[in-house]
């Protein structure tokens, strides 16, 4: 693979649309308020969010092809800065013509833009400082000195590298927040370089680093996307574990925040004293972090052909799906794999719905009238008639054939979309000057501006279709305890009237419990898939990767009438490629066994695996660091991907939905997100207390 593969467009969007981002964003800077308190205590100034809904007003309809899923270039921003980034911007778009020098022209008039922004800051602390005495009046010396420094050039050092990124995240996110990617890689040569001048002590720098973890909670609080991730290896191959990444470690074990979200990158040679911590962190109150495997991850990705040093350099994006810290950008979309099986058993149809009856869900957060709710898929496609099939392995067939139906036509649109958005849009002007191979071409990232692109369709709840698979071969083909149109008929009822073919159905082995009864199909699902995504001919520069992961469970979960396993209408279906909560009653580390018999090392758009344990079933302190590591060192030696092994208190979850007000501060891990457990849609609560409730059970 060329390292910047290029997906050419013939630009036929609106031909002033980089001077409208950049009016956009220069609105934006503008009708932000700029104020420092003289009695203050920051140690980084700067707004928690931007006055997006000003520009909107002045510029409607106006925005950048950007779904905000990928880390800034940070490396690029701290080396350059505002005003090296401006230059390098107005400097190459003179040597160009057409929309590549509008573009890098654009680019340029935002980070003027910046830079003036961040004098307007400098001038604000100085007001401050002269009405301040004492140590605040030296506080707010140095930060006007930072913010002074930063609009004519690089940061010198870690306080003002802090406070760059202070600045920049919000302009960057603008109206969303964004994953920050691999801070610690990017800081430590600041602390580095500050600690050996003996500019700084460890204290400062943890102070910077829990007032930054802090303002970036008021960012992005909850599902907002700021993933961070620290260790690993560098380009190399050797140890980035470094003392950033443990000072952020520390903070994300002290704060009961929800952003930024913690993801921590393992090989095997990650420091022995970085992975107790790890542990800790484990265990912290936010319900834990997501652990991130070197080991099977870059091979991988090596074997699509991606080059070796831009596989290490492997981040999340906003929840758990796998890219390149600030080096590509990222697209995806979703089939909806239990809905599939629905359709397939009712030969093309969906399941009768009684009359009047409407879907409706919220994604996670809890709304007074939910909206309502669909999967997308086509209907019509016809499989063959359930009730005429007298094998397990022709439903199996029906099934594939249906799915593979629904994935191809998503598929198509998927690329087609791609392709539009890179004839007729643009990156958002801010985010792209932070890519090399945009301020050195004037190409937007969409179309070769940046080093990688990364395409993953997700593969919905396959799990669900396996319990449901493995339901059907039990009772129908081999117990013949009922028959495919009585199954039919008790699926219409949503099982009223047929509680003891429910039970039967229940009792059918399920996803979690290493039994290879049911783990055999979900591993031959996972490989069906996989074939299917890697075979499509899509014609893009770059892979489709496939990537086990379901985002929407808790809308699917409506969406999806009664299925074989016994599940109701409602009732939780799987998330991601995890066991259906409540159904894996076997432990911790049959789950695990579960999981690794599929092909997981193929899944290179990610492969989240959840692995929930009870707080009250790990004992005494000590006894719950020895448990959670030996789980995670197991999950991580067999294979598992993106694993978490997120820890409820089952009773105070229960508690707090009676009584809320009482646990105002009550933090759980929901999927790549942690957030305040009130805040939650009360269908997401059940799920997530389900999820804990047999894992106490089985431990």
């Amino acid at each position: 693979m060329p390292d910047t593969p290029v997906l050419e467009r013939t630009y036929t969007g609106p031909a002033d649309l980089a001077t409208k981002l950049a009016d956009w964003f220069c609105t934006m800077l503008a009708e932000t308020p700029v104020s420092v308190d003289a009695a203050g205590e920051e140690l980084l100034i700067g707004p928690s969010n931007m006055n997006c809904q000003a520009a909107w007003d002045k510029h409607p309809g106006v925005y950048g092809a950007d779904g905000y899923h990928c880390p800034l270039g940070t490396k690029q921003l701290l080396a350059l800065g505002l005003a090296g980034i401006a230059e390098a911007a107005a400097a190459n778009a003179a040597k160009l013509t057409g929309v590549e020098a509008d573009y890098l022209s654009a680019i340029a008039r935002c980070y003027e833009a910046a830079c003036d922004y961040a004098s307007a800051w400098a001038d604000a602390a100085a007001d401050a400082a002269d009405a301040a005495v004492g140590d605040n009046r030296l506080r707010l010396t140095r930060i006007t000195a930072n913010c002074r420094a930063l609009a004519e050039g690089p940061p010198a050092d870690f306080h003002s590298a802090m406070q760059l990124l202070m600045f920049a995240l919000p302009m960057r996110n603008g109206p969303h927040s964004t994953p920050p990617g691999r801070l610690d890689v990017h800081l430590q040569p600041f602390y580095a370089a500050d600690l050996q001048r003996g500019d700084i002590t460890p204290e400062f720098a943890q102070e910077l680093i829990d007032e930054l973890f802090v303002k970036m909670d008021k960012m992005g609080p909850g599902d907002g996307l700021m993933n961070l991730v620290v260790g690993g290896v560098d380009a190399e191959g050797n140890d980035a574990t470094n003392d950033v990444s443990f000072m952020m470690v520390d903070t994300a074990t002290r704060l009961s925040i929800a952003s930024p979200l913690m993801n921590v990158r393992v090989h095997k040679g990650t420091p022995e004293d970085f992975r107790r911590k790890l542990t800790q962190l484990q265990l912290a109150p936010t319900g834990g972090c997501t652990v991130l495997n070197d080991e099977v991850i870059i091979p991988a990705f090596v074997a699509e052909g991606i080059p070796p040093d831009l596989a290490r350099n492997y981040c999340c994006d906003g929840c758990n799906e796998l890219l390149f810290d600030g080096e590509s950008l990222i697209d995806f979309t979703m089939v909806e794999a239990a809905k599939s099986l629905e359709v397939t058993l009712f030969n093309g149809r969906e399941c009768p719905l009684p009359e009047g009856f409407v879907p409706r869900a919220n994604y996670h957060y809890a709304q007074e009238e939910p909206p309502e709710v669909g999967t997308g898929l086509e209907l019509g496609y016809e499989t063959g008639e359930f009730t005429k099939m007298t094998s397990f392995e022709e439903v199996l067939e029906a099934y594939v054939d249906q799915y593979v139906h629904q994935l191809r036509r998503v598929m198509r649109g998927f690329c087609d979309g791609i392709r539009r958005a890179a004839a007729e849009r643009m990156t958002d002007l801010f985010f792209a000057g932070t890519f090399p191979e945009c301020l050195a071409t004037g190409r937007d990232p969409i179309s070769g501006g940046a080093r990688h692109r990364t395409f993953m369709i997700f593969a919905g709840s396959l799990p669900t279709v396996a319990d449901g698979l493995a339901a059907i071969k039990r009772v129908v083909f081999e117990d013949r305890a009922c028959t495919p149109g009585e199954l039919l008929a008790a699926l219409e009822a949503d099982w009223e009237g047929y509680e003891s073919l429910r039970c039967r159905c229940l009792a059918a082995p399920k996803f979690g419990n290493d039994d290879p009864f049911v783990d055999e199909i979900a591993a031959e699902l996972v490989r069906r898939y996989e074939e299917t995504v890697r075979s499509f001919d899509h014609g893009l520069p770059y892979p489709v990767l496939p990537a086990l992961f379901c985002h929407t469970f808790n809308l699917i979960s409506m969406t999806v009438n009664a299925t074989p396993d016994g599940r109701k209408r409602g009732d939780p279906v799987a998330e991601h490629f995890s066991p259906v909560p409540g159904r894996a009653v076997s432990g911790p580390t049959a789950v695990i066994n579960s999981m690794t018999r599929a092909p997981l090392h193929r899944m290179t758009g990610t492969a989240v695996t959840h692995v929930s344990l009870s707080r009250s079933a790990l004992g005494t302190p000590a006894q719950a660091a020895a448990i959670v590591r030996t789980l995670l060192d197991t999950a991580l030696e067999m294979g598992l991907i993106v694993a978490n092994f997120p820890i409820y208190d089952v009773k105070q979850m229960v508690d707090a939905q009676v009584h809320p007000e009482r646990h105002a501060d009550l933090m759980v891990r929901v999927w790549g997100f942690s957030d305040r457990f009130i805040t939650l849609d009360k269908r997401l609560q059940d799920h997530l207390i389900a999820r804990a409730v047999k894992s106490q059970e089985g431990s």
